[in-house]
């Protein structure tokens, strides 16, 4: 007899408790090749198992989401608020990067062009300007004012960060004048080394010849000398390598599109993401948040406990993660769980097994329990119903327990 998907006691005339079969709790036994970290490295983070966000990001930009802020992270699903052409969205994703329940909660303010950072620093009194927007949207601006010539930072939306000074401001071409000159006439890793009075010495890679150029300050290259080879352009399957021997782990490549590429990694316990260029040279590199260090199997179990997962049962658990069993809400799911507590993959694996009632019984009879019966309750209309039972499944007795919630 296969019992109904009701809430049901067992009762006997003997004290017992259960005991579970195979769960997180007696696979503690079993050797851990995880590395786990310090007990003061751990208290500097908040344990948070789910979808990572790096993920979550780069899932979003790929459809043209901008603004990307995660306000809850779950094993199964993340939420997150981003922009799209002006309007702010809500909307869930999924360990595979699937968007659900979409929905519009606002506007977003619109970027500005380079045109209009460019009037604004006008309006600000700078002369001279010009303005370059790299691949996150964000502008840097050389300018002059009362002299002094500046290098000026500003988001996508024209507030201004931080402003260094770079020298003066004197007749004939700047520096990044000069290196805007020598892109356009095809010359790339254009590096300036010297400026003089009367002109400037650079080095730059074209066609794979390394050359050292002297260049006046109008702009003419007086003189030409090669000075080695250049290496090629790298494929963005080379990004990983490039970083890690470096130092940097948990790599991911968010932006693979030339002529620049976007990664993100973990250094120490610092997230970073890095803007290389086509020829593997950092161009630009910042903060984005923290990397918290490997988690252990009881971290796991305990978290999942939390988000209201059940059965959990560990089915693989090497260094490089996690294969986890567990219910939630009726349905059985198998997750794939990095070391640092990441989900990787989710995939359904159909409703939580029930077990029959002769299996039930004989559970308990094993250990030494006679005289059983089950108790169950169900709703019959808007009333609930006790029903006792003996061990073969025969009703013994009933009892009205009052009404049934809808």
């Amino acid at each position: 007899m296969k019992l109904p998907r009701h809430l049901f006691y067992a009762f006997a005339l003997l004290p017992f408790w259960s005991q579970p079969i195979a769960t997180a709790a007696n696979l503690s036994h079993i050797p851990m090749t995880v590395p786990v970290a310090s007990t003061s490295e751990l208290a500097q983070f908040t344990l948070q198992l789910g979808v990572p966000d790096r993920r979550v990001v780069r899932a979003l930009n790929e459809r043209g989401y901008r603004e990307v802020t995660i306000v809850y992270r779950g094993l199964t699903k993340s939420r997150a608020e981003a922009c799209k052409n002006g309007v702010k969205f809500s909307m869930e994703i999924t360990p595979r990067g699937r968007i659900k329940a979409l929905r519009k909660i606002g506007d977003c303010r619109k970027p500005i062009t380079s045109t209009q950072a460019a009037d604004q620093l006008e309006r600000k009194g700078y002369r001279s300007i010009r303005v370059e927007q790299d691949e996150l949207g964000e502008f840097t601006a050389f300018a002059c004012q009362e002299g002094v010539r500046y290098e000026i930072s500003l988001n996508q939306y024209g507030d201004v960060g931080e402003r260094h000074r770079r020298g003066w401001c004197r007749d004939g071409l700047s520096a990044q004048d000069v290196r805007a000159r020598l892109r356009s006439q095809g010359y790339n890793r254009v590096e300036i080394r010297d400026r003089g009075a009367r002109r400037y010495v650079v080095r730059a890679c074209r066609k794979r010849r390394r050359v050292e150029l002297r260049i006046s300050l109008s702009g003419e290259i007086r003189r030409t000398r090669r000075i080695g080879r250049c290496s090629p352009p790298i494929k963005p399957s080379q990004i990983a390598s490039i970083l890690s021997k470096r130092g940097l782990n948990r790599i991911e490549v968010v932006d693979r599109k030339p002529p620049r590429y976007m990664a993100e990694a973990c250094w120490g316990t610092n997230r970073v993401r890095i803007i290389l260029s086509r020829y593997g040279e950092t161009i630009k590199e910042r903060q984005i948040g923290k990397c918290p260090p490997p988690v252990t199997k009881e971290q796991v179990s305990e978290s999942m406990l939390k988000q209201g997962f059940k059965s959990i049962v560990f089915v693989d658990h090497r260094g490089s993660g996690f294969i986890v069993n567990a219910c939630l809400e009726g349905n059985q799911q198998r997750l794939t769980i990095n070391r640092y507590g990441e989900t990787m993959d989710e995939e359904s694996k159909g409703r939580c097994p029930s077990p029959r009632l002769e299996q039930v019984i004989q559970k308990f009879k094993g250990r030494g329990l006679s005289n059983i019966a089950i108790i169950l309750e169900a709703c019959r209309g808007k009333r609930r119903i006790e029903f006792k039972l003996d061990e073969y499944g025969t009703v013994i007795e009933r009892n009205r327990r009052g009404k049934c919630r809808n």
